[in-house]
């Protein structure tokens, strides 16, 4: 009967160092790297023990169904919170663009009304004086000029409050729906999950049966290996 015990794997190089050099075809020992090195690289990289596998235990197997699952779950949302954090990140970058426009719109036009309102102010000083300079009768056509003025300045500072309002409404809006969106979508992730577990449970009971609920994948195959 053939011998079914696992027994950890061992490289020898010892025949490979004893065949004449025209023998080695396509091997080159500055090429290929030491087979430890690579079974290094894939316990350090995926935590497989490669020279441990035939020491584990029927618990310690098991292990690696509980992180193939973890992953599993893992790779199925990947591809959700790509989209989610693409859409939160893309977002914010064009509200802040939104802010910065209008910051610099709302900016530029303060400046220019600031100027306005001091070149109003320094041709009012200049038409009183000339006034001073004029008939009584001019007082008139002065108070028209400044009663004209105020009403177009009340307008314009009216006009650009409200713009500022209506701005800072509109992003209290946006972030109100931002911030709405994270407990949703935790909520849909939690229901998900349940309904995933119990389908889950009842597939491996269909599937395995009761053996499902017992000892691990390599446990049934001892017990396979058993009956010869």
């Amino acid at each position: 009967m053939k011998s079914t015990a696992i027994v950890p794997f061992k490289q020898n190089n010892s025949a490979l160092t004893r065949r004449p050099q025209s023998q080695r075809r396509g091997i080159h020992s500055n090429v290929l790297p030491p087979a430890a090195n690579v079974a290094g690289a894939i316990d350090r990289y995926f935590g497989i023990n490669l020279n441990a596998l035939a020491q584990m235990s029927d618990q310690q197997w098991a292990e690696f169904a509980d992180r193939a699952r973890e992953m599993k779950r893992l790779r199925e949302v990947l591809p959700i919170l790509d989209r989610h954090f693409q859409e939160l990140i893309e977002g914010q970058l064009e509200y802040e663009q939104f802010v910065q426009k209008f910051l610099k719109l709302g900016g530029a036009a303060a400046q220019k009304i600031d100027k306005g309102i001091l070149d109003a102010y320094l041709l009012s000083l200049g038409y009183n004086n000339h006034l001073k300079l004029m008939s009584q009768q001019s007082v008139q056509g002065s108070q028209k000029l400044n009663a004209e003025f105020q009403s177009a300045f009340s307008l314009n500072e009216l006009d650009f409050q409200t713009s500022l309002k209506l701005v800072q409404l509109r992003r209290q809006n946006r972030a109100k729906q931002i911030r709405e969106r994270v407990p949703n979508y935790l909520k849909q992730q939690q229901i998900s999950e349940q309904q995933r577990r119990v389908s889950q449970q009842r597939k491996e009971l269909l599937t395995n049966g009761t053996q499902s609920q017992r000892g691990g994948f390599f446990g049934r195959i001892g017990s396979f290996f058993s009956g010869w």
